[in-house]
């Protein structure tokens, strides 16, 4: 029932993803890279949504383990998927390899603050969090 549920909610979300997947695989031998960074792009968003599925029945249903997990892989994705974003707002400019080393390092603290949660029960690492 909750997959149903889920699947009429998003109606919108799939036909814009699944013209976003055609597009993508059409224009693919000419357009590589940005083919490949709109077909991630598109990747995350579905995943995203099955997440935010998940993490709301686990709250809805009290499993506490299961909703912080999701919780967790959420806000780790969403900051990703504004890399990709960025990447292909300024497809046509050369970048350099400081450009993404600065743009990644935001990304790796976001991950490393986003774990700590999964790991509040280990005794050591419970004082820090």
């Amino acid at each position: 029932m909750d997959f149903i549920n889920y699947l009429g909610s998003n109606v919108p979300l799939f036909s814009i993803c699944a013209v976003m997947i055609f597009l993508s695989l059409r224009n693919f031998k000419i357009r590589k890279k940005e083919s490949l960074l709109f077909l991630s792009f598109t990747a995350i968003v579905l995943f995203l949504s099955i997440v935010v599925t998940i993490e709301k029945f686990s709250q809805r249903e009290g499993y506490v383990v299961l909703g912080t997990i999701f919780t967790s892989i959420g806000y780790i994705f969403r900051p990703i998927l504004l890399y990709i974003f960025i990447l292909l707002a300024n497809m046509e400019q050369e970048r350099s390899k400081k450009f993404y080393y600065l743009l990644s390092v935001p990304l790796l603290v976001n991950f490393i603050i986003y774990l700590f949660p999964l790991f509040t029960g280990v005794p050591g690492l419970n004082k820090l969090v």
